[in-house]
């Protein structure tokens, strides 16, 4: 299976897939213990901004270094960025669906959600258009040196032979 330069058999689609679930849900455990001593405005505006906002841009920080470092994409940076805009569209549908009426609360933690989501998505084709873009331009760099050589080398030939012809 080929997913935006990444290949993986099933069993490591479905290995992806559920550590990308952890991933959405452990993170906020960890950050809700450590930001609990915090008077309660200050811990939930922190405990969001972490987990909604810091880990995606930690993650695609991350993805940015391996798409330049190995030159290809990370699955679980696709799979944790698609149940961004998933759990993000779900949130918006289920609170404008709700059975007390619409629930602004839940409508508002979904347009977050779809927002970050597209967001990574718009961060991993700004990533891989500059890592394409970098290639291309080492390619021509190379092609150019390879001409500048080969050019230096007709000069050294016709400077030897002119030598040759005076003798």
């Amino acid at each position: 299976m080929f997913f935006v330069g990444v290949s993986l058999s099933p069993m490591g689609w479905l290995m992806v897939i559920v550590a990308a679930v952890f991933a959405l849900a452990i993170p906020f455990a960890v950050i809700g213990s450590i930001v609990s001593p915090l008077p309660e405005p200050f811990r939930t505006v922190t405990e969001m901004a972490l987990g909604y906002v810091g880990l995606p841009l930690l993650l695609c920080y991350l993805h940015s270094r391996k798409v330049f470092g190995r030159g290809i994409g990370s699955a679980f940076f696709f799979v944790y960025t698609w149940f961004y805009l998933l759990v993000g569209l779900v949130a918006m549908a289920g609170s404008y669906f709700a059975e007390g009426g619409f629930n602004l609360d839940g409508f508002l933690f979904g347009v977050v959600m779809t927002v970050i989501g597209a967001g990574m998505i718009w961060w991993s084709r700004r990533t891989l258009a500059a890592f394409n873009s970098a290639v291309e331009e080492e390619m021509r760099a190379q092609a150019a040196l390879e001409r500048e050589e080969d050019i230096q080398r007709q000069t050294e030939a016709i400077l030897r032979a002119e030598e040759l012809r005076r003798e």
